[in-house]
């Protein structure tokens, strides 16, 4: 595995309830789609080495704003629309939001 020099940007489903199926080839319960973790805001801080440090941490992706897009046409006034209202709604409920974006940054040498 390779890691950024200087900088890497992560983004993970956020605050999302995993639903379980029990499949029908093991009879196992096993993650519907597909996702096996679900990651909190602050969730980064205990996996990050010591010489790395988390310089931004937000979540976006309002289920809100997902909403609204999907009735909209698709057009640039529409793609206006949508981006104002996912920053709007992104921070007016925080727990509707759908991603996690952290952007972790390597702490300078003196």
């Amino acid at each position: 595995m390779q890691s950024g020099k200087k900088r890497i940007i992560i983004t993970v489903p956020f605050n999302e309830k995993i639903q379980y199926q029990l499949c029908i080839h093991c009879c196992q319960r096993t993650p519907g789609a597909g996702h096996l973790h679900t990651f909190q805001c602050g969730d980064f801080n205990k996996l990050i080495l010591p010489d790395w440090k988390i310089k931004q941490e937000f979540s976006f992706g309002n289920t809100v704003t997902q909403f609204i897009a999907a009735r909209l046409p698709l057009n640039k006034i529409s793609e206006f629309l949508i981006e104002k209202l996912d920053w709007i709604f992104s921070r007016l409920f925080p727990r509707k939001n759908r991603w996690l974006f952290i952007m972790i940054d390597k702490n300078k040498m003196a």
